[in-house]
C-alpha cells in the first residue's frame, strides 16, 4: 500500500486506520437473485447464504410479475417486474446484519449501529416518471421517525443510497424506461453510487451511514408500511459481505458473471480530514 499526502506529515493514526479501507480479495455473494426460475412466489437465492426470498404480490398473481431481463445483464432471460403498490416486494427473509448492511456496536446495542461494508447492485428500469421514492433494498421496520434504516434505490429520478441523516444521490439523471445497473457501495462508512460501472456520486467522508436496525431486507420497497415502491424491472440483484473494487463493479455492469468476478483492482480513497491534514490513500 503506498501514501500520498495532500499536506501536512505522516499520522500513526492515519497508517492504523488503513486496514478499513482495504478491498478483501474474495468477496463473499451472500445475495443473488437472477429472476430466471420465474413461475412462482418463492424467489431463489443463488449466493452463498441461500435462503430464499418470499415474493408478496398483492396486486395479481406471482406469475404476472416476471417480465424479459436486463439485455446485457448476466442472465437476461427473466426479471422481477413491480408496480409500486404498498405490499409487492421481496422479502428476503434475511436480516440487514445476515446481508453485512448492520454493524452491531461493540456494546451490543443495536440503536448504536455502526457503518457497515457492502455492495449491493442490480439491473433496474423506472418504468414511470420518477418523483419521490422507488427504492430497491428497504427493511421491513423503520425506526421511530422514519430514519435508521436502509433506502438503496432512486429518488426523484438519480440513484440514491441511504442510511439516515446523510443520505447520498448520483448526479445524472436516469432515463424512464431505459435498463440501467445501478451500485451502492459502502465502506465502514465511505458511500459511493456507480450508474453503468461509473462512480456517480460526490465522494463521501469516511466515517458514517450505519444503520439503527438489523431487521429483515427487503427488495422494491423502503419499509413494510410506507409506499415507496419500486415501479419497473428488477434484474440481477445481489448483495456482496465487501466494498467491491472499482474494477469489480465495471465487470458487472458488462453483464460478468458475479459468481466469478475479477481481482480487485486500484481503488482510490481519500480520508477524512485529521492530524497531519488530508491523505489520499492507494491500494
Amino acid at each position: 500500500m503506498m501514501l500520498k499526502p495532500n499536506r501536512g506529515g505522516i499520522c500513526p493514526a492515519v497508517i492504523m486506520s488503513l486496514s478499513a479501507f482495504t478491498m478483501a480479495a474474495s468477496a463473499d455473494l451472500l445475495l443473488y437473485y437472477d429472476f430466471e426460475d420465474g413461475n412462482d412466489a418463492v424467489i431463489e437465492n443463488q449466493g452463498s447464504l441461500a435462503t430464499a426470498g418470499s415474493l408478496n404480490a398483492v396486486s395479481g398473481a406471482a406469475e404476472t410479475l416476471f417480465g424479459e431481463g436486463a439485455p446485457t445483464g448476466a442472465s437476461p432471460t427473466s426479471a422481477l417486474i413491480l408496480n409500486g403498490k404498498l405490499g409487492d416486494l421481496i422479502s428476503t427473509n434475511l436480516s440487514a446484519e445476515a446481508l453485512s448492511f448492520f454493524k452491531p456496536a461493540a456494546s451490543g446495542v443495536q440503536n448504536d449501529g455502526r457503518p457497515s461494508t457492502y455492495t449491493a447492485s442490480a439491473w433496474a428500469r423506472v418504468d414511470e416518471a420518477m418523483t419521490g421514492d422507488h427504492m430497491i433494498f428497504g427493511q421491513v421496520n423503520a425506526a421511530a421517525g422514519g430514519t435508521g434504516f436502509i433506502h438503496d434505490g432512486f429518488r426523484g429520478n438519480r440513484a440514491h443510497l441511504g442510511h439516515y441523516a446523510n443520505d447520498t444521490t448520483a448526479l445524472s439523471s436516469i432515463q424512464t424506461g431505459q435498463w440501467v445497473h445501478v451500485t451502492y457501495r459502502v465502506a465502514n462508512g465511505s458511500r459511493t453510487i456507480f450508474v453503468n460501472g461509473a462512480k456517480d456520486n460526490v465522494p463521501s467522508a469516511p466515517g458514517a451511514g450505519g444503520l439503527r436496525n438489523s431487521s429483515d431486507i427487503i427488495i422494491g420497497a423502503s419499509d413494510g408500511g410506507v409506499n415507496r415502491g419500486f415501479v419497473g424491472a428488477l434484474d440481477d440483484l445481489m448483495v456482496f459481505d465487501e466494498a467491491l473494487a472499482d474494477n469489480q463493479i465495471a465487470y458487472l455492469a458488462n453483464g460478468g458473471d458475479p459468481t466469478t468476478l475479477p481481482a480487485p483492482g486500484h481503488t482510490l480513497y481519500t480520508a477524512q480530514t485529521g492530524p497531519g491534514g488530508t491523505w489520499n490513500l492507494y491500494q
